[in-house]
């Protein structure tokens, strides 16, 4: 991204995000100032936006805000001028709108909802707010025409973000993915839980009081080795129970993609998400 410019406008309180080469803009502001600019687009013939777009209302700043304020509303408009956010996301702790739209006049209410679909995956990846609504729209496939309006316009959108300071859909370091091991046999359940260590170098930490079954592999057994004599964890080879003494970090597994035997696909974050998706999000 070379230039992502962050300008003034016309309105108190109104930002507009735009990138060099990029056919979209995004319009940042506080709830007030969301608020009252919403009732200007509501008077005969002061829309300043005719195009549908996708809105988002969130705390502004996730690391400070109270676990019941960690909600993320995400929503297609088809007209600004008959929008409502206090009817579509009620009171909840939201400080800060981003409407996002495009800087031609191209995007119409089929690209917002698969753009609106697109933004609740990135959201359920990073895994830092809950979604509201909790449960979005299925819609039907885009032409190809406008399906390449919209990838075009999504290809950017996060890195834009970053750039412009705005956490949404960056990966929450703090994410907690759990493993629940059911009773079988007479054998007891067991729960582990672990936090992404870096998914470039494909390593989680699994913290302090997990315990795991380990599906036994050579990879496997060598990083049980490995733990045991670090001190970090101890092995029931007669369970084949591992339990850690202390968080630890841990490679993911390869070929299989595993974690000490466990597919990643079945460590799941509170949105149900796996932990696969973290790790080949697009």
């Amino acid at each position: 991204m070379k230039h992502v410019l962050i300008g003034a406008t016309d309105h108190p309180g109104k930002l507009e995000i735009t990138a060099a080469g990029w056919d979209g803009r995004i319009l940042k502001m506080s709830r007030e100032a969301y608020t009252d600019w919403l009732a200007v687009q509501r008077e005969e013939g002061a829309e300043s936006i005719r195009t549908s777009c996708v809105c988002l209302l969130h705390a502004d700043d996730f690391e400070r805000q109270q676990p019941e304020h960690r909600t993320l509303g995400i929503a297609h408009i088809e007209a600004l001028s008959t929008h409502d956010a206090s009817r579509e996301f009620g009171a909840n702790g939201w400080a800060l709108a981003l409407v996002f739209t495009s800087a031609g006049d191209w995007m119409n209410l089929a690209h917002a909802r698969r753009i609106e679909q697109r933004f609740r995956e990135w959201a359920l990846a990073a895994n830092r707010y809950d979604l509201e609504p909790a449960v979005g729209g299925a819609y039907g496939p885009l032409g190809g025409h406008d399906e390449h309006f919209v990838e075009a316009y999504l290809a950017p959108v996060r890195e834009v973000l970053r750039f412009a300071g705005v956490d949404v859909f960056q990966p929450n370091p703090a994410a907690v993915y759990t493993h629940k091991q059911e009773s079988l046999a007479g054998r007891p359940g067991y729960v582990a839980s672990l936090r992404i260590a870096s998914t470039i170098k494909r390593t989680v930490e699994i913290l302090e009081g997990s315990q795991l079954f380990v599906r036994e592999s050579r990879e496997s057994i060598a990083a049980v080795r490995d733990l045991v004599n670090a001190g970090a964890a101890t092995f029931d080879a007669l369970s084949g129970v591992i339990t850690f003494r202390r968080s630890a970090e841990v490679p993911v597994q390869e070929p299989g993609s595993t974690i000490l035997g466990t597919f990643l696909g079945r460590w799941l974050s509170k949105n149900g998400l796996p932990l696969k998706a973290a790790f080949t999000v697009g």
